[in-house]
Protein backbone atom coordinates (compact mmCIF):
# COMPACT_ATOMS: atom_id res chain seq x y z
CA UNK A 1 0.00 0.00 0.00
CA UNK A 2 1.01 3.62 -0.29
CA UNK A 3 1.66 5.78 2.74
CA UNK A 4 1.41 9.55 2.94
CA UNK A 5 1.31 12.06 5.77
CA UNK A 6 -2.00 13.39 7.03
CA UNK A 7 -1.91 16.69 5.15
CA UNK A 8 -2.16 16.69 1.37
CA UNK A 9 -2.32 20.00 -0.49
CA UNK A 10 -2.72 20.49 -4.23
CA UNK A 11 -3.43 23.42 -6.51
CA UNK A 12 -6.89 24.89 -6.21
CA UNK A 13 -9.07 24.86 -9.32
CA UNK A 14 -12.14 27.19 -9.34
CA UNK A 15 -15.39 25.30 -9.07
CA UNK A 16 -17.48 24.88 -12.17
CA UNK A 17 -20.59 26.91 -12.86
CA UNK A 18 -23.73 24.85 -12.51
CA UNK A 19 -26.99 25.67 -14.22
CA UNK A 20 -30.11 24.84 -12.27
CA UNK A 21 -33.76 25.77 -12.26
CA UNK A 22 -35.12 28.90 -10.65
CA UNK A 23 -35.63 28.49 -6.94
CA UNK A 24 -38.88 26.68 -6.21
CA UNK A 25 -39.15 27.84 -2.61
CA UNK A 26 -37.34 29.04 0.49
CA UNK A 27 -37.90 26.77 3.47
CA UNK A 28 -36.89 27.54 7.04
CA UNK A 29 -36.42 24.87 9.71
CA UNK A 30 -37.21 25.52 13.36
CA UNK A 31 -37.78 23.30 16.40
CA UNK A 32 -41.54 23.43 15.82
CA UNK A 33 -41.71 22.87 12.06
CA UNK A 34 -40.71 24.10 8.63
CA UNK A 35 -41.91 27.51 7.47
CA UNK A 36 -42.47 28.36 3.82
CA UNK A 37 -40.60 31.66 3.83
CA UNK A 38 -41.15 31.80 0.07
CA UNK A 39 -43.80 29.21 -0.76
CA UNK A 40 -43.62 27.08 -3.88
CA UNK A 41 -44.29 23.55 -5.03
CA UNK A 42 -42.50 20.24 -5.50
CA UNK A 43 -42.20 19.38 -1.82
CA UNK A 44 -44.18 18.30 1.20
CA UNK A 45 -43.79 19.03 4.91
CA UNK A 46 -44.70 16.74 7.79
CA UNK A 47 -43.55 18.16 11.10
CA UNK A 48 -39.81 18.73 10.69
CA UNK A 49 -39.40 16.37 7.73
CA UNK A 50 -39.06 18.01 4.31
CA UNK A 51 -39.59 15.72 1.30
CA UNK A 52 -38.56 16.89 -2.16
CA UNK A 53 -40.74 15.30 -4.85
CA UNK A 54 -39.99 17.34 -8.00
CA UNK A 55 -36.92 18.59 -9.81
CA UNK A 56 -35.92 22.16 -9.03
CA UNK A 57 -33.88 24.32 -6.67
CA UNK A 58 -34.82 24.68 -3.01
CA UNK A 59 -33.22 27.17 -0.62
CA UNK A 60 -33.14 25.75 2.89
CA UNK A 61 -32.13 27.54 6.08
CA UNK A 62 -32.90 27.69 9.80
CA UNK A 63 -32.07 25.41 12.70
CA UNK A 64 -33.61 22.20 14.05
CA UNK A 65 -32.30 19.53 16.42
CA UNK A 66 -34.63 16.80 15.08
CA UNK A 67 -35.31 17.22 11.38
CA UNK A 68 -34.44 15.82 7.99
CA UNK A 69 -34.52 16.41 4.24
CA UNK A 70 -35.50 13.54 1.94
CA UNK A 71 -35.10 13.60 -1.85
CA UNK A 72 -37.54 11.12 -3.40
CA UNK A 73 -36.19 8.36 -5.64
CA UNK A 74 -35.63 8.72 -9.39
CA UNK A 75 -35.40 12.53 -9.33
CA UNK A 76 -32.87 14.40 -11.45
CA UNK A 77 -31.92 18.09 -11.55
CA UNK A 78 -32.50 18.70 -7.85
CA UNK A 79 -30.52 21.48 -6.18
CA UNK A 80 -30.48 21.91 -2.41
CA UNK A 81 -29.14 25.36 -1.51
CA UNK A 82 -27.94 25.09 2.07
CA UNK A 83 -28.09 28.66 3.34
CA UNK A 84 -26.86 28.78 6.95
CA UNK A 85 -28.72 25.59 7.84
CA UNK A 86 -28.14 23.72 11.12
CA UNK A 87 -29.88 20.36 11.07
CA UNK A 88 -29.55 17.29 13.29
CA UNK A 89 -31.42 14.01 13.58
CA UNK A 90 -31.37 11.01 15.88
CA UNK A 91 -33.99 9.14 13.81
CA UNK A 92 -32.30 9.10 10.38
CA UNK A 93 -29.73 11.03 8.34
CA UNK A 94 -30.29 14.81 8.20
CA UNK A 95 -30.16 14.50 4.38
CA UNK A 96 -31.30 11.31 2.65
CA UNK A 97 -31.13 11.04 -1.14
CA UNK A 98 -33.09 8.06 -2.38
CA UNK A 99 -32.11 5.72 -5.25
CA UNK A 100 -31.27 6.87 -8.79
CA UNK A 101 -31.21 10.61 -8.11
CA UNK A 102 -29.02 13.40 -9.40
CA UNK A 103 -28.56 16.11 -6.77
CA UNK A 104 -26.51 19.27 -6.41
CA UNK A 105 -25.80 20.75 -3.00
CA UNK A 106 -24.83 24.42 -3.20
CA UNK A 107 -23.16 25.87 -0.13
CA UNK A 108 -24.17 29.41 0.83
CA UNK A 109 -23.02 30.60 4.23
CA UNK A 110 -22.17 28.11 6.98
CA UNK A 111 -24.21 24.92 7.41
CA UNK A 112 -23.91 21.98 9.81
CA UNK A 113 -25.48 18.54 9.44
CA UNK A 114 -25.24 16.15 12.40
CA UNK A 115 -26.25 12.49 12.52
CA UNK A 116 -27.08 11.46 16.09
CA UNK A 117 -28.53 8.02 15.39
CA UNK A 118 -27.90 5.15 17.80
CA UNK A 119 -25.25 2.95 16.17
CA UNK A 120 -26.41 -0.06 18.16
CA UNK A 121 -29.73 -0.06 16.25
CA UNK A 122 -28.18 -0.38 12.78
CA UNK A 123 -29.36 -3.99 12.34
CA UNK A 124 -32.83 -3.49 13.86
CA UNK A 125 -33.89 0.01 12.74
CA UNK A 126 -35.16 0.14 9.15
CA UNK A 127 -34.65 3.91 9.06
CA UNK A 128 -31.01 3.77 10.15
CA UNK A 129 -28.79 5.54 7.60
CA UNK A 130 -25.58 6.04 9.56
CA UNK A 131 -24.43 9.29 7.95
CA UNK A 132 -24.97 13.04 7.98
CA UNK A 133 -25.62 12.78 4.23
CA UNK A 134 -26.70 9.42 2.80
CA UNK A 135 -27.22 8.92 -0.93
CA UNK A 136 -28.51 5.60 -2.08
CA UNK A 137 -27.78 3.20 -4.95
CA UNK A 138 -27.43 4.74 -8.39
CA UNK A 139 -27.43 8.35 -7.17
CA UNK A 140 -24.95 11.11 -7.89
CA UNK A 141 -24.15 14.00 -5.56
CA UNK A 142 -22.17 17.14 -6.38
CA UNK A 143 -21.16 19.67 -3.72
CA UNK A 144 -20.15 23.17 -4.81
CA UNK A 145 -20.43 26.83 -3.85
CA UNK A 146 -18.60 29.39 -1.77
CA UNK A 147 -19.87 28.41 1.67
CA UNK A 148 -18.96 25.89 4.35
CA UNK A 149 -20.47 22.53 5.23
CA UNK A 150 -19.73 20.60 8.41
CA UNK A 151 -20.93 16.99 8.29
CA UNK A 152 -20.80 15.20 11.63
CA UNK A 153 -21.40 11.46 11.73
CA UNK A 154 -21.67 10.55 15.40
CA UNK A 155 -23.25 7.17 14.67
CA UNK A 156 -21.10 5.93 11.78
CA UNK A 157 -20.09 7.80 8.59
CA UNK A 158 -19.95 11.43 7.57
CA UNK A 159 -20.98 11.42 3.89
CA UNK A 160 -21.88 7.98 2.51
CA UNK A 161 -22.91 6.75 -0.94
CA UNK A 162 -24.10 3.21 -1.60
CA UNK A 163 -23.53 0.96 -4.65
CA UNK A 164 -22.97 2.69 -8.00
CA UNK A 165 -22.97 6.16 -6.47
CA UNK A 166 -20.74 9.06 -7.41
CA UNK A 167 -19.62 12.00 -5.30
CA UNK A 168 -18.01 15.13 -6.73
CA UNK A 169 -16.67 18.03 -4.67
CA UNK A 170 -16.25 21.11 -6.83
CA UNK A 171 -15.86 23.90 -4.31
CA UNK A 172 -16.64 25.27 -0.91
CA UNK A 173 -15.23 24.06 2.38
CA UNK A 174 -16.35 20.58 3.41
CA UNK A 175 -15.37 19.46 6.91
CA UNK A 176 -16.29 15.94 7.97
CA UNK A 177 -16.00 14.33 11.40
CA UNK A 178 -17.11 10.72 11.69
CA UNK A 179 -16.99 7.79 14.08
CA UNK A 180 -16.25 5.40 11.20
CA UNK A 181 -15.45 6.49 7.62
CA UNK A 182 -15.34 10.18 6.76
CA UNK A 183 -16.29 10.40 3.07
CA UNK A 184 -17.27 7.21 1.23
CA UNK A 185 -18.97 6.35 -2.06
CA UNK A 186 -18.81 2.88 -3.56
CA UNK A 187 -18.84 3.99 -7.20
CA UNK A 188 -16.50 6.98 -7.45
CA UNK A 189 -15.21 10.04 -5.64
CA UNK A 190 -13.85 13.05 -7.52
CA UNK A 191 -12.38 16.12 -5.83
CA UNK A 192 -11.81 19.00 -8.24
CA UNK A 193 -11.57 22.02 -5.95
CA UNK A 194 -12.38 23.45 -2.58
CA UNK A 195 -11.13 22.63 0.89
CA UNK A 196 -11.80 19.17 2.31
CA UNK A 197 -11.02 18.36 5.95
CA UNK A 198 -11.70 14.87 7.28
CA UNK A 199 -11.32 13.49 10.80
CA UNK A 200 -12.47 9.89 11.18
CA UNK A 201 -12.29 6.91 13.46
CA UNK A 202 -11.63 4.59 10.52
CA UNK A 203 -10.76 5.46 6.89
CA UNK A 204 -10.78 9.07 5.74
CA UNK A 205 -11.80 9.09 2.04
CA UNK A 206 -12.94 5.69 0.80
CA UNK A 207 -14.32 4.08 -2.35
CA UNK A 208 -14.41 0.35 -1.64
CA UNK A 209 -17.60 -1.54 -2.61
CA UNK A 210 -19.03 -4.36 -0.54
CA UNK A 211 -17.76 -7.84 -1.41
CA UNK A 212 -21.02 -8.78 -3.16
CA UNK A 213 -21.03 -5.58 -5.24
CA UNK A 214 -19.48 -6.49 -8.60
CA UNK A 215 -20.66 -3.35 -10.41
CA UNK A 216 -19.33 -0.35 -8.48
CA UNK A 217 -15.96 0.87 -9.76
CA UNK A 218 -14.46 2.02 -6.46
CA UNK A 219 -12.33 4.83 -7.93
CA UNK A 220 -10.93 8.04 -6.46
CA UNK A 221 -9.73 10.97 -8.58
CA UNK A 222 -8.18 14.11 -7.09
CA UNK A 223 -7.70 16.94 -9.57
CA UNK A 224 -7.26 19.77 -7.09
CA UNK A 225 -8.27 21.19 -3.76
CA UNK A 226 -6.76 21.51 -0.31
CA UNK A 227 -7.19 18.18 1.43
CA UNK A 228 -6.41 17.32 5.04
CA UNK A 229 -7.15 13.86 6.42
CA UNK A 230 -6.69 12.66 9.99
CA UNK A 231 -7.83 9.03 10.00
CA UNK A 232 -7.42 6.49 12.79
CA UNK A 233 -7.97 3.45 10.54
CA UNK A 234 -5.67 1.73 8.08
CA UNK A 235 -5.97 4.32 5.31
CA UNK A 236 -6.39 8.03 4.88
CA UNK A 237 -7.43 7.36 1.26
CA UNK A 238 -8.64 3.92 0.20
CA UNK A 239 -9.93 2.70 -3.17
CA UNK A 240 -10.72 -0.74 -4.57
CA UNK A 241 -10.24 0.46 -8.16
CA UNK A 242 -7.91 3.01 -9.76
CA UNK A 243 -6.65 5.92 -7.69
CA UNK A 244 -5.75 9.01 -9.71
CA UNK A 245 -3.77 11.57 -7.70
CA UNK A 246 -2.92 15.01 -9.07
CA UNK A 247 0.27 15.39 -11.15
CA UNK A 248 1.98 17.35 -8.38
CA UNK A 249 2.06 14.40 -6.01
CA UNK A 250 5.39 12.51 -5.94
CA UNK A 251 5.44 9.03 -7.44
CA UNK A 252 6.73 5.85 -5.78
CA UNK A 253 10.43 5.13 -6.16
CA UNK A 254 11.45 8.77 -6.33
CA UNK A 255 12.84 9.04 -2.83
CA UNK A 256 9.46 9.92 -1.35
CA UNK A 257 7.47 8.23 1.40
CA UNK A 258 5.48 5.93 -0.89
CA UNK A 259 5.98 2.16 -1.05
CA UNK A 260 5.83 -0.10 -4.08
CA UNK A 261 2.15 -0.07 -5.13
CA UNK A 262 1.79 1.55 -8.58
CA UNK A 263 -0.35 4.62 -9.06
CA UNK A 264 -3.55 4.01 -10.98
CA UNK A 265 -4.29 0.71 -9.23
CA UNK A 266 -6.11 -0.08 -6.02
CA UNK A 267 -4.71 2.18 -3.31
CA UNK A 268 -4.38 2.47 0.41
CA UNK A 269 -2.82 5.84 1.16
Amino acid sequence: CMLICAMMTVLLIPFSSYAYSAEQATLTFSESGIAETAAGNGYSIIGTVLTISQSGAYRINGSCSEGSIVVSKDLTDVTLILDNLTLSSSATAPIVIKKNCSVLIRLDGTSTLTDNEDASTEETNADFEGAAIKFKSGSSLTVFGSGTLSAVGNAKNGIKGAAETSLTIDGGTVSVTAANNGIAADGSIVINAGTVNVTSGNDGIKSVPDEDDTVSAGTITINGGNITVNAQGDSKISSAGPFFPPPSWPRPGSGDTFSSSPWGSAASV
